[in-house]
């Protein structure tokens, strides 16, 4: 490869990490931010109550949990680990800036999971680096295009049951399919052990993780046609997803939102909150630039074809979505998520999106469409999206600048303080039953924080309450 060549490559490569800084660095730099919220103090209490914080406690919880509330049951330990209560909001700000930078390297990962999969790594490796940081920005562009994620980076219960376990599930994936070139035990047993981890969380990340494996071995399957020792991984996650699903507690939770587990209706509900989030996705957040973008990069390089129908790759990218909502949608009866869930769900679908987006190159190669064409092709389309996104004026609120822009308005510090001084507050005052003059109305700014009420009982201000020693508290109305 000729100098020139390389050079123009490494000036791609700098482009690519000055766009990835200004995507990922908002949200590091707003966890220095975060504030203890919720259930942060409710899984506190049995520590605050009893002895403290034991390693036997923490295990005996985590059992209660599965058996009573959820069978998330490595998110049940990591959310359960009482960082606030051990070392304030210093120790809870270091570790969420952690565990997200330990997200992002993991999106890494999984991106290059991407190249490797599809043989888009070459002899090169600036070449590489560049296509794996440029499915990372479609990645993580696409994800950023929501609004908020507080509760998927700057919540402590969030990023136990959400952040760590997908981390932990995307590196398991990336070990599954690179074990396909290079095969050794230290690899298949931290691929399986990642997936079994991962397999724990929140049943949306759970089910993204298994559906990818689940096509990633159908595909490598059906090329060798026997049984490859790296296929434990695979195996050894869909047996956490099922120690998961059983849970006595998913059963319990399930009961306070509907009587009766309605499977076919929710199939219905999932699959309608999957079409309007396509339609959203290319009317609001850019989807299209996400297939033109990858097919382009596929066209000009040498690429295996891994899956011949488009139509398969198609329905599979459509199912991927549907299977990631779905246990979210039959657990809550309701095609409304979460914010965190939402996160995933844009995960699943930025995924799906570049998938697609290499088998349409793939096709495109296949066919011999002149080069000219294709590239005429896809700046019109490009046009139109922009020209969408402008049109709907959603930019201004994709995470990345929303949270910028709240950074240098103070607005977060503002916030955390606030947040901050009024436990202080609660803790320090000497009535037992403490009525606060305000607090909370911050909800425009992304950060998870403490929703106290003016009700005594709701149970946020009840755990408040009893993590500091009090009585009641309430916010004066």
């Amino acid at each position: 490869m000729s100098v020139n060549k390389n050079s123009r490559w490494l000036a791609i490569l700098i482009i690519e990490m000055i766009v990835l800084a200004m995507l990922i660095a908002p949200i590091l730099v707003a966890t220095t931010f975060a504030v203890p919220c919720d259930d942060d103090f409710s899984n506190s209490l049995s520590y605050v109550m009893g002895d403290g914080f034991s390693i036997e406690l923490l295990i005996s919880n985590a059992i209660s949990t599965y058996k009573g509330w959820q069978g998330t049951f490595s998110g049940n330990v990591f959310v359960l680990i009482p960082t606030y209560l051990l070392g304030g909001a210093t120790a809870l700000r270091l570790e969420l800036f952690i565990v997200t930078t330990f997200f992002f390297v993991a999106c890494t990962i999984f991106s290059k999971s991407f190249i490797v999969f599809w043989r888009l790594d070459g002899k090169n490796k600036l070449e590489t680096a560049v296509y794996t940081l440029l499915v990372l920005i479609l990645l993580l562009g696409y994800v950023f295009t929501i609004p908020e994620v507080g509760e998927f980076f700057y919540w402590h219960t969030g990023i136990g049951m959400y952040t760590l376990p997908l981390s932990f599930g995307m590196i398991s994936i990336y070990c599954l399919i690179t074990s396909e070139r290079k095969t050794s035990k230290l690899r298949i047993s931290a691929g399986a052990l990642l997936g079994f981890l991962a397999a724990g969380a929140a049943l949306d990340v759970v089910a993204f993780i298994c559906f990818i494996m689940l096509c990633i071995t159908a595909i490598e399957y059906n090329t060798v046609r026997k049984w490859q020792s790296y296929y434990w991984i695979f195996i050894v996650t869909l047996l956490g997803a099922l120690v998961n699903t059983v849970a006595p507690g998913n059963y319990i939770r399930h009961g306070s939102f509907d009587e009766k587990v309605r499977f076919g209706k929710a199939l219905g509900m999932s699959a309608y909150r999957v079409n309007c989030q396509f339609l959203k996705g290319t009317s609001e957040r850019g989807l299209l630039i996400l297939i033109v973008v990858t097919a382009i990069m596929v066209y000009t390089t040498k690429v295996e074809p891994r899956v011949q129908s488009l139509v398969i790759l198609a329905i599979a990218c459509y199912v991927g979505v549907l299977v990631t909502d779905y246990p979210v949608v039959l657990g809550g009866s309701s095609i409304s998520l979460p914010r965190r869930c939402e996160v995933v769900e844009n995960l699943a679908i930025a995924v799906s999106a570049v998938a697609f987006g290499i088998g349409v190159g793939l096709l495109l190669k296949k066919r011999f469409i002149y080069t000219r064409v294709l590239q005429s092709f896809g700046v019109i389309v490009l046009i139109l999206q922009i020209v969408l996104l402008f049109k709907n004026g959603e930019i201004q609120h994709y995470t990345s600048i929303r949270t910028a822009r709240n950074i240098m308005n103070g607005e977060y510090a503002r916030v955390a303080r606030e947040e901050l001084l009024a436990l202080e507050t609660i803790k320090n005052v000497k009535d037992n039953d403490v009525v606060l003059d305000s607090f909370g109305g911050n909800y425009w700014v992304d950060i998870k924080e403490v929703e106290l009420t003016g009700d005594a009982e709701y149970w946020v201000n009840q755990s408040v309450a009893r993590f500091y020693g009090k009585e009641t508290v309430r916010v004066r109305e």
